[in-house]
């Protein structure tokens, strides 16, 4: 054997030995970047550079339909999780760390988080985020209490991690909304002054008045201002949830109170009185209510 031939088998031995070495070198846990080389029926191949070949399931890179989310030619990242003769991935795994990697600073920092709400269970909700499974206790889900919870299964809502300790995961989103509705209600309360026109949404109804949602503000109706009509009772006239437009007649910074008006908006009765009747004049009426002293 020449020289040169010698020194031709000692250096492909070296790229070989080196080649090796480093795939050796790998260990379990560990990240690393590819490119996928072939997809086959059941493993996809990947080039990890100088660490040789690795493989991973191929239902791993699979999406919901069943489809490939991967071709050959693209570049992958994942977490080693067999060493030795054959290099096995895992995407998933590298997910799922990702995934809570992600969910621990989010804790920490208090960022929203995306979930889907999966199931309703003992106690509150399973809430699917970043792929991890979480909790969201039925108190934590609104401001008030739901009376419906399985009308909230399927939907996509913004959560806060209260509690993030391994698998343990539990959610609030009753923190994200009293957060947004301090929010609201400083912007409103720089609208609500004494003759202003707003609109509102009735909270809910008491034998006194009704009280009337500004915006993460709410106010009252007296009885005696709903209408110029008389009225029995509030329910008789406006129910939970109506929309409505409002007068505002009072702000009591000190007590925390307003005052609002439903008929402030309906124009003054009487002031049509004058075109409509005169002294004399014979009409028909309806007996409203009858009293020791006369009728109305």
């Amino acid at each position: 054997m020449s020289d040169a031939q010698d020194e031709i088998e000692q250096e492909d031995f070296a790229t070989l030995f080196a080649r090796e070495g480093a795939r050796w070198a790998l260990e379990v846990g560990q990240v690393v970047k590819g490119r996928i080389l072939q997809i086959g029926d059941e493993t996809v191949f990947v080039d990890v550079g100088g660490k040789g070949e690795a493989l991973i399931d191929r239902a791993e890179l699979l999406d919901d339909n069943g489809a490939m989310k991967v071709a050959v030619g693209d570049e992958i990242e994942a977490t080693v999780v067999k060493t030795g003769d054959e290099v096995r991935l895992s995407y998933r795994l590298l997910q799922g760390i990702q995934a809570r990697e992600g969910l621990a600073g989010a804790a920490r920092t208090g960022l929203p988080v995306e979930g889907k709400v999966a199931a309703v269970i003992k106690g509150g909700y399973e809430v699917t985020v970043a792929g991890l499974r979480a909790f969201c206790p039925f108190s934590q889900m609104e401001l008030r209490r739901v009376d419906a919870p399985e009308a909230y299964v399927g939907r996509v809502l913004e959560f806060r991690i209260s509690r993030y300790e391994g698998r343990n995961i539990v959610l609030t989103r009753r923190a994200l909304l009293e957060e947004q509705a301090a929010t609201a209600a400083a912007e409103t309360m720089k609208k609500v002054v004494a003759g202003a026109v707003l609109p509102g949404t009735v909270a809910s109804l008491a034998d006194f008045g009704a009280f009337v949602d500004l915006g993460g503000v709410q106010g009252l109706v007296p009885a005696s201002e709903i209408s110029h009509s008389r009225v029995g009772r509030p329910a008789d006239r406006l129910h939970v949830g109506l929309a409505v437009t409002v007068k505002v007649l009072k702000v009591d910074e000190t007590k925390g109170k307003i005052s609002l008006s439903l008929k402030a908006l309906e124009g003054d009765p009487w002031a049509e009185v004058a075109g409509r009747l005169r002294e004399r004049q014979i009409v028909r009426g309806r007996v409203a209510r009858m009293t020791d002293f006369g009728v109305f």
